[in-house]
């Protein structure tokens, strides 16, 4: 920290620092004040998450003599992740109140609110405090503790100068990440224009119902116990790989498709595997059909667009009745070789943009680094 800068606990930056208010379910309602929860407190941005949002009746707040939550206040979330994220309450036409969890805080004179939400984003405020954190399985701070976080505070004039600075190069590289995603983006709309192209009528192949060419075999329950972090093989749940293990259930390469949770997602695994018991694995004759090719034939058919039900799921004979154009052997070989190319560029793509987005968020914490040392 700058020698001419003090040290200044969040307590006694504040004219205002309260916790939310304890609502309990039995407390809500389908309108009304507007309850926001730690859910709503980004990194730096609030989320509004309207679809999800939740109320409580204006007698309730009177009741419970809640804290209504203005333009302006800063809400910290004192549960992960991470603990401490904070961001300001935008304009809003709602009445709004906060949840137990969220610390409502209104800065005085000698801060400006920007700056601190620049802190909150720094790795110095987020170790500060990690290190007042308690909790064993899930951490969280006190607001006890929260007020003691020191800010390394310099001049009004001089915060606001960092915060413009920053606002500057923040919106660059937020600009160099839109790019990055568009270029992916595109990338990734070339490839699902080539995959639909390739699965269109064609007079020349063959219409079949997708149960003469393949069986969705119910996946299997693995205990947790049995999974971790690292291990020979992949453990599949419906939108992916969810863990490892030393066990398979499949002795094979094969396709995994969601059946509950993330419906009708397919992937492909080239080792034995083990499919959750929320998937389907595939089984089908590879004297017949190339399973690649069977991997692109279930993308392009979307299958999530079949899925029913409150919680959607996939059903097995719903998906066994789709018609489908079946190509020959030796023409699925060639449709598997261009897509494998084209599929191949765009990883690639996507491993840099990744990579660009890393160096980019780098950069942003070394703007962060130098701005609260006093080096910007």
């Amino acid at each position: 920290m700058n020698k001419e800068w003090k040290a200044r606990t969040l307590g006694e930056v504040c004219s205002v620092f309260l916790d939310g208010d304890w609502i309990e379910s039995k407390d809500q309602s389908s309108s009304g004040i507007r309850l926001i929860q730690t859910g709503n407190v980004g990194e730096g941005v609030f989320k509004d998450r309207k679809a999800k949002a939740r109320y409580i009746s204006e007698e309730t707040s009177k009741r419970l003599n809640c804290t209504e939550i203005v333009q302006g206040d800063c809400l910290i979330s004192r549960l992960p992740e991470p603990v401490g994220r904070a961001c300001l309450l935008p304009e809003t036409d709602e009445s709004m109140i906060t949840a137990v969890d969220c610390s409502i805080l209104r800065f005085n004179e000698t801060l400006e609110s920007k700056y601190f939400i620049y802190y909150s984003l720094s790795s110095q405020y987020l170790s500060s405090v990690d290190r007042q954190c308690s909790g064993a399985t899930r951490k969280r701070i006190s607001r006890k503790k929260l007020m003691l976080i020191e800010i390394p505070l310099p001049s009004i004039l001089e915060q606001k100068r960092i915060v413009k600075i920053l606002d500057e190069k923040f919106e660059v590289i937020d600009q160099l990440k839109r790019v990055a995603e568009a270029q992916l983006s595109s990338a990734k709309d070339l490839f699902e224009s080539r995959l639909n192209e390739v699965f269109a009528s064609d007079i020349k192949c063959k219409q079949v119902l997708l149960v003469d060419i393949l069986k969705l075999e119910y996946g299997k329950p693995l205990d947790r116990s049995e999974r971790s972090a690292i291990g020979a093989y992949p453990v599949y749940g419906a939108n992916g790989i969810k863990a490892y293990s030393e066990k398979y259930f499949c002795d094979q390469e094969g396709i995994v498709v969601g059946r509950k949770g993330s419906a009708g997602e397919v992937n492909i695994t080239h080792t034995k595997f083990w499919p959750l018991d929320v998937t389907y694995f595939v089984t089908c004759d590879r004297n017949q059909n190339n399973l690649v090719y069977i991997f692109y034939l279930l993308k392009s058919l979307k299958l999530q667009q079949y899925a029913t039900g409150v919680k959607p799921g996939l059903n097995r004979n719903d998906a066994y009745a789709i018609s489908i154009n079946l190509k020959s052997l030796d023409e699925q070989l060639k449709v598997v070789k261009k897509l494998d190319r084209l599929s191949k560029q765009t990883k690639d793509l996507e491993v840099i943009f990744l990579q660009k987005v890393t160096e980019l968020e780098e950069l942003k914490k070394s703007y962060l680094h130098q701005a609260f040392s006093g080096n910007l």
